[in-house]
């Protein structure tokens, strides 16, 4: 398969954005989500990382900026190449999932009122019927697989 070139400016190097999302789960199992404040559509926190950030740490500060947690990974349940599927935009073709887990269950959530305007936490059984931003229809259940040890 042939992917497209993208330009990653004063890099001077052809190079692929990714993404990082941050699937944090309670000691419950549930999974934490949020609604965007740009589409209403919940997620878990991800972002672009940074140009020469590594992805994990990506997902860390993403899930720090978002929600306000202090949160660790604790696996990787996708690596997520949206150019395959046909899911979203050509910005960010490449996505990395982690699951994660917060340093302090007692922490409470500070969402980024410019991101997020409402938290969930969820079960496997919550998330059916969900309205998810495009490709975390995929990415969720992935999550819950990987928490679950099933994948």
């Amino acid at each position: 398969m042939e992917y497209p070139r993208i330009d990653c400016g004063d890099l001077t190097a052809d190079c692929v954005s990714t993404g990082a999302d941050a699937a944090v789960f309670d000691e419950a199992g549930r999974l934490l989500v949020i609604r965007r404040t740009d589409t209403g559509q919940w997620a878990v926190p991800g972002g672009a990382a940074e140009v020469g950030e590594p992805v994990g740490l990506a997902a860390v500060r993403e899930a720090f900026e978002e929600t306000g947690l202090d949160v660790e990974l604790t696996g990787l349940s996708w690596a997520f190449d949206k150019r395959d599927t046909k899911l979203g935009d050509d910005r960010m073709p490449m996505i990395m999932s982690y699951t994660a887990r917060a340093l302090d269950p007692a922490q409470p959530l500070r969402l980024a009122e410019l991101e997020a305007s409402e938290a969930r936490w969820i079960s496997r059984e919550d998330a059916d019927g969900m309205d998810f931003f495009r490709g975390h229809e995929l990415r969720i259940p992935a999550a819950f697989a990987r928490h679950r040890g099933e994948r």
